[in-house]
């Protein structure tokens, strides 16, 4: 596709004023592929190396053009105006061409979520707080600017949820970096340590459920250890300080099976690197002082209060499975003898979560809706012409919707709503609005 797209910036930037006609239909050709092949991850990739690279051309041209310090001053300015036969437009046009512009700017959010908790992984170690903020003023520089160029492609509100969610980025590490001068404890795991938090209504993923709530108090009761330096430890300490900066007006929900814990996992074999989900290394690391729990213990976890026993119990298999814990009697204990050098049980966990599952049917139910929505807004819009029997409605719709393949049973669907509810009317099979 990015040779495709090369060759229509190229034919726009040189032939766009000779041949208008012959440019502007083949933009809308790539928008049709896009759409038919599921070419959004593509095209968003696309998007982004476009635009870094337009990044790189204005860092060159003004270094080139700046004082005798050589300084670059950064560009601040959201609603960036753009060259009409620039890279970017071309491809902001391309956007602009999809035939529904929801199901584009919901990928394009889900691509930015992924891409905003993806930046957690490139953060480092190092203690350099100052470090540290100049990263994170660029990404978000970085990702204003790219909502500047499609400003043009979405509607004031959905650009409102995409600044949002950068601001949400933005907060949590700005956060992140009070609480670690808070800590003051600079041998601490707190550098390492990186929770984002979101905003519900904003963040649209079904996978946000089974929400923990800690307690406000560092507490080892009698179903839970507490170790200093743990996990949990951290939780309770970042759960702590997030409540006295906003005076218990706000509380935090943790969502445990959705992160990335990297530990250095010490057996008689030697370490391993382990690379689990937040879920997962709060159960193991209750091994530590625990050398065998059962399930019905494990149960009593408070952090696991809003996981079913179903889950719970797949979790522990994983491990068992992995070589990680043995299981006998009813009983399980740390496996001393593990001696694999590296493990990541993320995937593992989601192959068998029935977290993942009703997510994904959750996405479903929002997919038909989706689908729905559109198949009435268009036999609408159709019927508001001319008047059409059943097979000939069906077909102009199937040609006017290219986003997905409509079949008949949605069609229906589509056409008994809006009979219902008297938008349009059937008349000796023949469908028409309803004016008043």
């Amino acid at each position: 596709m990015e040779e495709i797209c090369d060759f229509y910036i190229t034919i726009s930037k040189y032939y766009s004023i000779t041949f208008p006609t012959i440019c502007s239909l083949f933009c809308k050709k790539i928008s049709q592929l896009i759409t038919q092949k599921d070419l959004y991850l593509e095209l968003n990739d696309l998007i982004i190396k476009t635009i870094k690279k337009d990044c790189e051309d204005c860092k060159v041209l003004s270094t080139e053009s700046s004082n005798v310090n050589g300084e670059i001053t950064l560009i601040e300015n959201e609603s960036l105006k753009l060259d009409k036969y620039s890279s970017v437009s071309c491809l902001v046009d391309i956007i602009s061409n999809l035939n529904n512009k929801d199901i584009i700017f919901k990928n394009y959010h889900k691509f930015l979520m992924i891409r905003l908790l993806n930046y957690t992984k490139a953060w480092t170690d190092s203690k350099d707080l100052s470090y540290h903020q100049e990263q994170l003023l660029s990404k978000k520089q970085f990702e204003k600017k790219l909502i500047g160029y499609l400003s043009k492609c979405f509607t004031n509100s959905q650009i409102y949820v995409l600044k949002k969610s950068i601001l949400d980025f933005y907060n949590s590490y700005l956060l992140r970096i009070k609480f670690v001068e808070a800590i003051n404890d600079y041998d601490r795991m707190c550098y390492r340590f990186n929770p984002m938090i979101i905003s519900n209504n904003i963040w649209d993923l079904s996978i946000l459920s089974n929400e923990t709530v800690l307690p406000s108090i560092v507490d080892n009761d009698r179903n839970v250890k507490v170790t200093k330096d743990s996990l949990l430890w951290m939780m309770h300490k970042y759960n702590s300080y997030f409540l006295s900066v906003f005076d218990k007006s706000r509380i935090l929900n943790w969502y445990l099976h959705i992160g990335r814990v990297e530990i250095k996992y010490n057996t008689m074999s030697g370490t391993s690197i382990l690379i689990l989900l937040p879920i997962q290394s709060l159960i193991l690391e209750q091994f530590e002082e625990s050398e065998e729990l059962t399930i019905d213990e494990i149960y009593q976890f408070n952090f696991l209060n809003n996981y079913p026993q179903e889950e719970i119990i797949n979790t522990m298999n994983i491990f068992v499975s992995n070589d990680l814990l043995l299981f006998d009697n009813d009983i399980y204990k740390l496996n001393e003898k593990y001696s694999k050098d590296f493990l990541d049980l993320r995937k593992k966990y989601f192959q068998i979560s029935r977290v993942l599952k009703d997510s994904i049917k959750n996405d479903e139910i929002k997919l038909c809706n989706d689908r729905i929505d559109i198949v009435k807004s268009v036999i609408n819009s159709l019927v508001k012409k001319q008047k059409f029997n059943k097979d000939e409605l069906y077909l102009e719709c199937c040609s006017k919707i290219s986003v997905f393949e409509l079949d008949i049973d949605l069609f229906e669907k589509s056409l008994d709503y809006l009979i219902s509810r008297d938008y349009i009317k059937n008349e000796d099979s023949i469908y028409q609005s309803l004016f008043y």
